[in-house]
């Protein structure tokens, strides 16, 4: 069996399966002896089920000559590059499952020798006996923080270093599925740095689209490391304006600190995105939202502490409405209670 995975190209299914018979046609006409019927997959990819005779050994010798054969043509009188996958001779009828499937693993293989050439599976694709136990892992968090951090080196190399122990795997499922959580996590970063969430959406189609027409991991590579590096510039083109919209944040909580102020309410105000909201403001104030706010209410409190306020008072005046939650979150901040702080201002003073 055959499986040919074409490059991207706008034809129809029945075009390609036109094509594909009308090649069949020329070559085994030459000087093969053979059959053939040519039926597409679920993906809309083309199976050739070749009927050949002959011995074992001449048989695979005339497949792969058949296969270069068809290749050559349908480059020459259509434009129409492939990869041709084929599998091991196939006996009996209830062999034909697996042979699809060495077929297809076999055109798959092209991620890491290339495209437009036969693979034969068991010569030019030989099945690993055993495969790494432990799955490989991108580590998202460890990628959003280089990002966030304005870094381009770092991810760089990360990348790297994933391809690498991809290419050493030789696994095109375990490549595709590396690829989708970079796809990802890529386009989940833009939708955070970006107001413009149409813009976002289009992005993301066209990523998909340069994604699904790259057929070795070397390409795949290549792109993911130019995308990272687009959103990190991209990054550090709006950090200077976006900067202002932090101090604009920090103004608000100091005038409004008494009411309920919450992550998705601040970012909202400045026109930014939660998480990108969330990542700039540590980034330029050294702690994170939350902390500053409480910050700002906890010193606050100081200050009504030194009149005769009830302490229960003071927490809902705050901001802080749970007379537990002000209670320990004031000495987690002051290091002494609301009211040992009270009696040592009394003292003092």
């Amino acid at each position: 069996m055959l499986h040919l995975s074409k490059n991207a190209l706008d034809l129809s299914v029945t075009e390609e399966q036109a094509y594909i018979r009308k090649a069949l046609d020329s070559v085994l006409a030459a000087e093969y002896d053979a059959d053939y019927e040519v039926f597409p997959d679920k993906q809309g990819e083309m199976n050739v089920l070749l009927f050949a005779g002959g011995t074992t050994a001449q048989s695979s010798k005339a497949v792969r000559e058949i296969a270069e054969s068809i290749l050559a043509h349908l480059i020459d009188h259509y434009a129409m590059g492939c990869t041709v996958g084929v599998s091991r001779g196939v006996l009996e009828w209830t062999d034909l499952h697996d042979a699809y499937e060495q077929a297809l693993t076999a055109a798959k293989y092209k991620m890491f020798v290339g495209g437009g050439q036969v693979i034969v599976y068991g010569v030019d694709y030989v099945p690993a006996e055993s495969r790494l136990a432990e799955n490989l892992k991108v580590s998202t968090n460890h990628i959003h923080s280089m990002v966030y951090a304005y870094q381009s080196k770092e991810p760089q190399a990360y990348l790297e270093e994933i391809f690498g122990q991809l290419a050493s795997r030789k696994d095109p499922e375990m490549v595709q599925i590396i690829s989708l959580e970079l796809l990802i996590l890529l386009t989940t970063l833009w939708s955070d740095v970006s107001s413009d969430q149409e813009s976002v959406l289009h992005l993301k189609k066209q990523y998909f689209d340069q994604l699904s027409k790259l057929e070795t991991i070397q390409q795949s590579k290549a792109w993911f490391l130019k995308a990272f590096e687009e959103l990190v510039q991209h990054m550090i083109r709006v950090y200077n304006s976006d900067r202002n919209s932090i101090i604009k944040a920090t103004q608000y909580m100091q005038m409004n600190y008494h009411q309920e102020i919450s992550l998705q309410s601040i970012s909202s105000l400045v026109h930014l995105s939660k998480n990108y909201f969330a990542n700039l403001f540590k980034k330029e104030m050294g702690e994170s939202f939350l902390e500053h706010l409480t910050r700002i209410r906890i010193e606050k409190a100081k200050e009504l502490l030194r009149s005769e306020l009830k302490t229960a008072d003071i927490g809902h005046l705050v901001g802080i409405p749970d007379p537990k939650y002000f209670s320990k979150v004031f000495k987690k901040i002051a290091h002494v209670s609301p009211s040992e702080y009270r009696n040592r201002f009394r003292r003092e003073g």
